[in-house]
């Protein structure tokens, strides 16, 4: 587990090894994995639009952080091994027919839009484009 500080210490290590970085969003306070997807105490009580935005903005901060320090990551993971959806159970998956794909996908693309929002733009005005990854397990 790590915050933000120490994800952006570990970058700084990895970057000046010459190592690329993944960065992979738990968006959770402990692990998430397909049998535990467990919301962030601070967004616990959001839903719909409103947990979008935590997830946009959250996002959005950590990878402008990395930015201001040079450390971009190479990729970046939106959720982490998300079978079963995630931020539960706002973006949770059942397998059982009653799946809520429209909740996922909200959330995967207030993700994603963050990542694109804040790749950097040199001075003669190339984006560096960030990969983005989606974890099934």
């Amino acid at each position: 587990y790590c915050d933000e500080k120490k994800t952006l210490a570990l970058a700084l290590r990895a970057k000046a090894l010459g190592m690329k970085v993944l960065l992979d969003f738990h968006y959770s306070d402990t692990w998430a994995d397909p049998s535990w997807q467990e919301k962030p105490a601070a967004w616990e009580d959001d839903t719909g639009s409103d947990l979008e935005q935590d997830v946009y903005d959250f996002t959005a901060q950590v990878i402008q952080d990395m930015n201001d320090q040079g450390t971009t990551p190479d990729m970046v993971q939106i959720g982490n091994e998300i079978n079963n959806g995630m931020l539960w159970p706002d973006g949770q998956l059942y397998l059982s027919g009653d799946d809520n794909y429209d909740g996922l996908a909200g959330l995967l693309n207030a993700g994603i839009d963050a990542v694109r929002d804040n790749e950097p733009t040199t001075s003669d005005g190339t984006t560096t484009k960030i990969k983005i990854m989606i974890h099934i397990a």
